[in-house]
């Protein structure tokens, strides 16, 4: 890998700025995303806990103020996007818009905001957030568990390739309402629900890729407990027995010990035990041998979907180190010219090292 073995130039590395609105059950969020269409840099990213499917009617309606906090953030969101040039946005909304009876409703106020609203199938979210793993993890091989607030999306994964799809109803709002806080019932509960997922056998995969807010949370209670020196979540790995021992402890919190843990939403607190619950039951079942946090989700993999097969070939690091090396070296060129005199003082043929290396340069 020297300049001339690297085919890609720096006018390849095409900044652009994209948006995605997020509406899911417990959240809704904007990432606002600028840098290399392959390597996508987040500049903004807002968020509000608006709880939509959290405490919907009995006759299985929307919350009207959780309606309103949502359309108050969103016509927050319009301000900010305006602010950031108006770039292209996709806007999607998730299990708890397309399982309401007043769903259309909201979606007809939200496109009076002046947003187009796509409602994801279960299908979809799934596919969407296998996507978002694969544009962080190219050639994952394992199941890719997506946590929303109201529905879990498993896809199995082999060397990128989505084989195997599903969407579940055990987020862990959806366990919570229909368990009634009972935890023993909420087991039994997200057991059935895993029982549809005909890929989730022993031996089949030894990887778990965790995505969704709610096991970044588990992920970063367990680097915290664990003094980890950095604050990156992506790519932060536990062995089978660390994911067991810690959803065991969260699972065994009073909401006030839970409230003391820095850095956890307060109105996320009483859902953590249910996704607890969901992430162990997951990886029992796998008999996996480790979980591992992938910060690629649906948002991602929308922008990934957009991508040509040539774009989607390109190596994201080196990418995302291009653009920064035109924004911030006085000489760009430099890493290219460099790479070549300073790869022979290393000894060993790994291609991993030799890659870091030449990011690096």
């Amino acid at each position: 890998m020297t300049g001339s073995e690297e085919t890609a130039s720096l006018s390849a590395v095409r900044p652009e700025r994209r948006a995605v609105v997020d509406i899911g059950s417990n959240s809704v969020r904007l990432v606002i995303y600028d840098g290399p269409r392959r390597a996508p840099i987040p500049i903004c990213n807002e968020k509000a806990l608006c709880g939509l499917g959290r405490d919907m009617t009995e006759d299985g309606r929307l919350d009207p103020i959780a309606t309103d906090f949502a359309l108050a953030t969103l016509r927050r969101f319009r301000l900010l996007l305006n602010e950031y040039g108006g770039p292209a946005t996709h806007v999607i909304a998730t299990s708890a818009v397309r399982e309401a009876r007043d769903g259309a409703a909201f979606v007809s106020a939200v496109r009076g905001l002046g947003f187009g609203v796509d409602i994801l199938s279960g299908a979809e979210e799934a596919r969407y957030a296998a996507l978002g793993v694969v544009s962080f993890e190219p050639g994952a091989t394992g199941v890719a568990g997506d946590m929303g607030g109201g529905s879990l999306e498993l896809v199995a994964l082999d060397r990128g390739e989505a084989k195997q799809s599903i969407s579940l109803p055990v987020g862990p709002l959806s366990v919570m309402q229909k368990s009634g806080g009972d935890l023993g019932r909420a087991a039994e509960i997200i057991e059935r629900g895993l029982d549809r997922a005909s890929f989730l056998k022993p031996g089949a995969f030894d990887t778990l890729y965790t995505v969704g807010g709610a096991w970044r949370a588990v992920a970063r209670i367990h680097m915290r407990l664990r003094s980890y020196p950095l604050s990156v979540l992506h790519h932060y790995a536990l062995t089978a027995r660390q994911v067991i021992e810690i959803c065991d402890l969260i699972a065994g919190q009073s909401r006030r010990s839970l409230e003391e843990i820095p850095g956890i939403p307060r109105r996320r607190i009483d859902t953590l035990p249910y996704a607890c619950l969901v992430l162990k039951s997951a990886l029992q079942r796998m008999d996996a041998a480790r979980g591992v946090v992938s910060s690629g989700g649906v948002r991602e993999g929308l922008l990934y979907k957009d991508l040509s097969a040539e774009e989607r070939e390109r190596d994201p690091l080196l990418d995302a180190c291009r653009y920064y090396a035109a924004k911030m070296s006085p000489n760009p060129a430099f890493g290219d010219a460099s790479f070549p005199v300073l790869d022979p003082l290393f000894n060993g043929a790994d291609p991993a090292a030799r890659r870091l290396r030449y990011a690096a340069c």
